[in-house]
């Protein structure tokens, strides 16, 4: 199928832009990844995985808009974006993603300590209690002897 030269650039640049967005997704994955898990295993994995969605993501949008058609200026689009993406946007990505990312880890944990409140506050005494009967338990058997 012979394709017009804007219907090309329209290509090209929405491969740029899938290349900028991939990018930004795996910087927040990467993040993400680093803060809550330690394992450069599960990283590994989690890389495969994503990669494989990524390139799912790429040849459905190609499949949707170029009949399923990837040519040579669709993935040398994608990596350009990539590229691009990487050397002008990635250290602020980051920084902006470890920023809201530890947001998010403090209302997790405030909002964890708000439900586990209550049961704190019941189980103290329950505790309590449960070690003076264990403490007069062992006094009366003590006594019995």
């Amino acid at each position: 199928m012979i394709l017009s030269m804007t219907f090309q650039f329209r290509l090209f640049f929405m491969a740029a832009a899938m290349g900028i967005a991939g990018g930004l997704a795996y910087t927040l994955m990467c993040t993400a990844c680093t803060m809550i898990c330690k394992s450069r295993s599960v990283k590994n994995i989690l890389d495969m995985v994503f990669w494989i969605l990524y390139s799912l993501v790429f040849f459905l949008s190609m499949l949707y808009v170029n009949y399923g058609e990837i040519r040579p200026f669709s993935i040398m689009g994608i990596a350009l974006g990539m590229l691009i993406y990487y050397m002008i946007m990635e250290n602020t990505a980051r920084r902006a993603a470890e920023f809201i990312f530890g947001i998010l880890h403090k209302i997790l944990l405030l909002i964890t300590e708000i439900i586990l409140t209550p049961f704190k506050l019941f189980l103290f005494p329950a505790k309590k209690l449960l070690l003076i009967i264990k403490k007069a338990c062992k006094n009366a058997k003590s006594m019995r002897e």
